[in-house]
């Protein structure tokens, strides 16, 4: 199914990344953008795709300002209608979560990105908003795949307060738990071989399975559809910032059964991407103080085309939330213990 033919023509040290996001994840998008472009100077060119339902024109305004420094575009893909109700039409649960605004469809359209960037594209990182890019891509760009469709990090949060939804994804859809299970937070994707095994078909077939309430929504569906099947990643090209709250508790929570240790200890003084999962949160949370990286990100947002008042959020946490926050910062070692249990 072919819907949009929008790409660059891709050259020699050139990178193409990609974007799937609303309104009101713009800014942030920015402020990744701004990082991507800072920390790979080395490309002669980056081509960025931003995938979105609905961005004002003021926005689509500031982050063309954010390429305007660099030997780089942006190509604006507005996902198509069509294609966005027959998504939502695949389950009464999902819908309304999405009319609750618990949960945005823009997640979903990272999976459709064969059919949405021209066929002269052949490879492209897909990017959460929520990321910082702190190295250059060039190690990983030309990285040989093995005869895979994608890339990706391995995912630790079924070792965390995601626990018990892991063990329903696994159980309701016979998936594997010995398999590995991926982070889509950061994707290398072979675009010519997701058209070639037709993977898009077989997604739609896997989402009624999934009556949009498993774990993780799309990550879900893409591991239950690769089955293991990726290239497996150094944690660095997609580190989560809960790792430096849990740095001296790595064998407790379980997460060196998933990454080696002494490998995720070296990620965490040089990270690739900083990926924003876990406590402490969001680094866009105005009044969060115990986010230890909110420094850097407060370099990028500076950097960025976006004001302050644009990007920053005075956030109400709940009691729980305050609570986690205070122990991942003063009392490490309780909120491990904490995190441990609320998992099981």
């Amino acid at each position: 199914m072919k819907l949009i033919l929008s790409g660059c023509i891709m050259k020699n040290n050139e990178l193409n990344v990609c974007y799937c996001i609303n309104h009101d994840f713009a800014p942030y998008c920015a402020v990744s953008l701004t990082s991507l472009l800072e920390n790979n100077l080395d490309f002669k060119y980056i081509c960025v795709y931003i995938v979105y339902d609905e961005i004002s024109n003021v926005f689509k305004k500031k982050l063309k300002e954010c390429v305007k420094n660099y030997f780089a575009e942006i190509i604006f893909i507005k996902f198509p209608t069509a294609l966005n109700e027959k998504l939502l039409f695949f389950g009464k649960k999902r819908l309304a979560m999405v009319k609750d605004g618990k949960l945005s469809i823009v997640t979903y359209y990272r999976l459709f990105l064969s059919s949405l960037i021209g066929d002269n594209v052949d490879r492209v990182i897909y990017l959460d908003a929520d990321t910082l890019v702190l190295d250059s891509f060039n190690t990983i760009w030309d990285v040989d795949l093995n005869d895979k469709v994608i890339a990706a990090v391995k995912d630790t949060n079924q070792y965390s307060q995601h626990m018990k939804s892991f063990e329903r994804f696994i159980k309701n859809l016979n998936f594997d738990e010995t398999i590995e299970y991926m982070n889509a937070g950061f994707l290398i994707i072979d675009l010519n071989k997701w058209r070639e095994y037709n993977i898009e078909k077989k997604i739609f077939d896997a989402i009624p399975l999934f009556n949009w309430s498993e774990y993780c929504h799309d990550q879900g569906i893409l591991n239950y559809v690769f089955n293991g099947n990726f290239l497996v990643l150094n944690p660095k090209y997609n580190l989560f910032s809960v790792f430096y709250v849990a740095k001296n508790y790595i064998s407790f929570l379980g997460y060196d059964s998933i990454h080696d240790k002494s490998i995720l200890v070296t990620a965490m003084k040089n990270p690739v991407v900083l990926h924003f999962v876990g406590y402490p949160g969001k680094p866009w949370f105005f009044k969060n103080p115990y986010n230890k990286c909110n420094d850097i990100y407060m370099k990028y947002v500076d950097l960025s085309p976006f004001d302050n008042e644009e990007v920053y959020i005075d956030k109400k946490f709940t009691f729980k939330e305050k609570l986690f926050l205070k122990l991942s910062k003063n009392m490490p070692v309780l909120y491990a213990i904490f995190d441990k249990l609320i998992s099981r």
